[in-house]
């Protein structure tokens, strides 16, 4: 694990915001099937807001927990998320323990990212609540 070399919080906040246009696509995929539920079936979703925040959870859930390893801002990048122990992608509940933790970080004064300058394997508080660290391709 030594030869890792592992991202940082400027890195890190610049794949973040290559993640900003999918998270935007998904705002506009979510309104999209919320009207075509409502026209094919009746069906009204009372928000389209609901279903947005459950899209975006599955993808930074399911895209860290893929064989990408990474979001497509992280992919854009080249950096991913790995398990720290055996450098294996997350599993899909590690990841999504990563994400709400991740909440956790940014809610809290962003004191869960700032740590990243402080660990030596640049670790935020939900990396190192899951065992995961963020390496370069």
């Amino acid at each position: 694990m030594s030869s890792k070399e592992y991202t940082g919080f400027i890195r890190r906040s610049v794949a973040f915001l290559l993640d900003i246009p999918f998270l935007i696509l998904l705002y506009y995929f979510s309104e999209s099937v919320c009207q075509f539920m409502y026209d094919a079936w009746y069906f009204h979703i009372s928000s389209h807001v609901f279903l947005y925040i459950v899209f975006v959870i599955l993808y930074f859930a399911t895209l860290e927990s893929s064989s990408l390893k990474a979001t497509f801002g992280k992919v854009l990048i080249g950096i991913q998320v790995e398990n720290k122990e055996t450098s294996n992608r997350l599993t899909f509940p590690r990841a999504l323990l990563r994400f709400f933790f991740k909440i956790l970080s940014i809610f809290f004064l962003l004191m869960g990212i700032i740590i990243i300058l402080f660990t030596q394997q640049k670790q935020a508080l939900h990396d190192v609540v899951v065992k995961s660290v963020v390496v370069k391709e």
